[in-house]
């Protein structure tokens, strides 16, 4: 359903969605929390091909299915990595990826610098695992980024450039501390310089997140290659400790039919309602909503016709009559009247089947 409301009954839409903000980063963090620190992955979840976080372009891929470390499957392989470290099979007979020979050595993989890497927004995901109090970098780039590990939690070091050209450097550790159990996770940052929004996710969830004024770039020395793995190190027992490394572009914000302003869920009635909010359409013929209960396999639960072409704001809600118990994911894909379609970012709501929820639950993203 689409409403065409007035400036004041948007704007009083917008502050609902705004005030929602602290609940849902403390309830969001607190239940996804739980799910990461006891989850794990054994795949390739930071990389699907329908990428609902960042359907940008892919710059470089490497599996590390081979016994070759500097083979990249997409983009240019790397030019050198620390001596004895074995990829493939032969670093883990199960999963690939790379291995240290031993825990006094760290990985060290280096990709020579290109223009593709000096973009103002990057998307950069990797799966790690370890047994040991952990420290060190999956990607590093001189001193202007580093994206890691420090004091045992998610890290990144980042210099952003603003519009009047200065530049500030931003140390952030999360509150994600990294789990010693050997299991795989996908550690994933992204920028999206059009936003300013940066994001650390484990596991494709959001565990961290910082919004900067829009249309600050990010930073690079353009010579200084860079260094996967730099004290990165083994695991007592062997085996791999780094895999599935994938490098995009962040996408457009005119690569979208539409610019969106807010989506959020809610209970209410025993069912889940989706709001959201946009901006300016163009070419828009709709939006399909679309439902997961693990953030990766998503199934079509309804789809709202668009408003075309537009350039007042757009108030639409849908309602999951049919909710699952427990907690759901919800995203959007805009459909132009080409076929093209582009996925949003997701939010997540818990829902108990046995529950009046009578006090109503809220998550929200937004794009400023």
């Amino acid at each position: 359903m689409r409403i065409s409301g007035n400036i004041r009954t948007t704007i009083k839409s917008r502050q609902r969605l705004l005030v929602v903000v602290t609940i849902s980063a403390i309830f969001i963090s607190t239940i996804t929390g739980l799910l990461l620190y006891f989850g794990n992955t054994e795949s390739s979840i930071g990389a699907e091909k329908d990428d609902p976080i960042n359907p940008g372009k892919i710059i470089t891929q490497f599996n590390w299915k081979n016994d070759d470390p500097l083979k990249a499957d997409i983009g240019e392989s790397a030019i050198s990595i620390n001596k004895d470290v074995s990829a493939g099979h032969t670093a883990d007979p199960i999963y690939g990826g790379l291995a240290p020979a031993s825990t006094a050595k760290d990985i060290r993989l280096v990709l020579k610098a290109n223009d593709q890497y000096n973009s103002s927004g990057i998307d950069i995901s990797i799966n790690f695992r370890t047994d040991e109090i952990p420290g060190g970098s999956f990607y590093s780039r001189g001193s202007y980024f580093n994206f890691g590990i420090r004091k045992g939690a998610l890290a990144v070091t980042y210099t952003l450039k603003n519009v009047e050209g200065k530049e500030r450097t931003f140390t952030e550790i999360s509150n994600y501390e990294i789990p010693l159990d050997s299991k795989f996770r996908a550690y994933r940052f992204l920028y999206t310089e059009w936003s300013g929004k940066l994001e650390l996710f484990v596991n494709n969830v959001n565990v961290w997140s910082k919004q900067h004024a829009p249309g600050q770039n990010l930073v690079w020395k353009n010579s200084e290659d860079i260094v996967i793995g730099r004290n990165i190190y083994g695991l007592r027992n062997g085996g791999a400790v780094l895999d599935d490394l994938v490098i995009k572009s962040t996408y457009k914000q005119q690569d979208l039919p539409m610019s969106l302003l807010g989506f959020l869920t809610e209970i209410e009635d025993l069912q889940v309602k989706l709001t959201w909010i946009t901006r300016s359409e163009s070419d828009n013929k709709g939006f399909t909503i679309e439902r997961s209960i693990d953030a990766v396999t998503f199934t079509q639960i309804g789809f709202v016709k668009g408003a075309g072409n537009s350039n007042v704001v757009q108030v639409y809600t849908f309602n999951d009559l049919k909710p699952i118990s427990g907690l759901a994911y919800y995203r959007l894909k805009p459909l132009n009247y080409s076929g093209d379609n582009a996925v949003l970012p997701l939010v997540a709501q818990k829902y108990k089947s046995d529950d009046k929820q009578k006090a109503s639950i809220k998550s929200k993203v937004t794009n400023p």
